[in-house]
């Protein structure tokens, strides 16, 4: 049988929190808790991300900050000591935006790591609007915040 495409929760889980200060593990954490492109990874600066308002200004959309990934951006950018008009994906020896492929290959090898290398990073980008879709649909079908029962 193929592997779903669609990443499992717990293994990704795993994933984002295997090493906070991997430049994997960061863009693997953008493309699956913020549905960002990896040309959108590769150019966000910090001046994008308000972190006290929890949120993403990217390619004209707002996107909201989960409050763990806020916590850790927040470390990261601290340790950086990170200007903002510096890039978020990038190092004091690195301080311009990586090539694509770099980019791609670092997010391959870290999803191998953890037995995952049959997803793309499209399928773990992708998998951000699922879920939003998936909580959008629940929350009109009346089952968050209600105590009812989750759909099987």
């Amino acid at each position: 049988p193929e592997p779903s495409s669609i990443p499992p929760r717990d293994r990704m889980m795993e994933v984002i929190n295997s090493d906070p200060s991997g430049l994997d593990v960061l863009i693997v954490r953008l493309a699956w808790q913020l549905g960002l492109f990896s040309d959108e990874i590769r150019f966000l600066k910090w001046s994008q991300l308000d972190l006290a308002a929890k949120t993403a200004h990217v390619s004209g959309r707002e996107i909201p900050i989960p409050d763990e990934l806020c916590g850790y951006l927040s470390k990261r950018r601290g340790a950086a000591f990170a200007s903002g008009d510096s890039y978020v994906v990038s190092t004091a020896s690195h301080p311009e935006p990586y090539n694509s492929s770099y980019i791609f290959r670092l997010a391959k090898e870290l999803l191998w790591r953890f037995g995952l290398g049959y997803l793309s990073f499209e399928e773990v980008r992708q998998d951000y609007y699922r879920r939003q879709k998936d909580a959008y649909v629940k929350q009109q079908l009346g089952y968050l915040g209600k105590g009812g029962p989750e759909p099987s």
